[in-house]
């Protein structure tokens, strides 16, 4: 027999119940407190539910302007929303480029960051000293070839497609 919420007993068939679906009381069984007025879950699930219909309506009208004989796809759907369309090779060649050395800063950072620790962290250990200096020489090295690298590269494609 069990206590319920009121002070009083349980039956015996829903004490069994409880004990034998474990879905009904997880809370309780876990020692979790139960909060059904949370308000963060209450603003979650009136935010979800206002905004859900809104982002499921933005997937019905795939056709840009909503006329009958509008554009279709995502080409229309760039030239709608201003964005330059016309992208020749050398364009999109600058944009990977760009792109690749980003990614390669994010890395140097990362290195020089890692050697930095392992210098700071080494404690006198001259070994460990050691390699977190050369870490960092050489991400410095590595941050001269990219830049070499880019100036290089942006020469050439200048040179070549004006």
């Amino acid at each position: 027999m069990r206590l319920s919420a009121s002070g009083g007993k349980q039956s015996t068939l829903s004490s069994f119940w409880l004990d034998q679906n474990p879905i009904v009381d997880c809370h309780s069984r876990h020692g979790l407190p139960r909060n059904d007025n949370n308000p963060v879950q209450k603003l979650f699930w009136s935010l979800t539910a206002l905004l859900l219909p809104i982002a499921t309506y933005a997937q019905a009208d795939a056709k840009v302007g909503g006329q009958l004989g509008g554009e279709y796809g995502l080409k229309a759907a760039a030239k709608n929303a201003k964005y330059k369309v016309d992208l020749d090779f050398t364009k999109a060649l600058n944009g990977l480029i760009a792109t690749a050395f980003g990614i390669l800063g994010v890395l140097f950072l990362g290195m020089v960051i890692y050697g930095g620790f392992n210098w700071m962290t080494s404690m006198g250990d001259s070994e460990k000293v050691d390699a977190g200096k050369n870490t960092l020489v050489w991400a410095v090295t590595g941050l001269g070839v990219v830049i070499a690298s880019y100036a290089i590269s942006t020469f050439v494609i200048s040179s070549i497609y004006g």
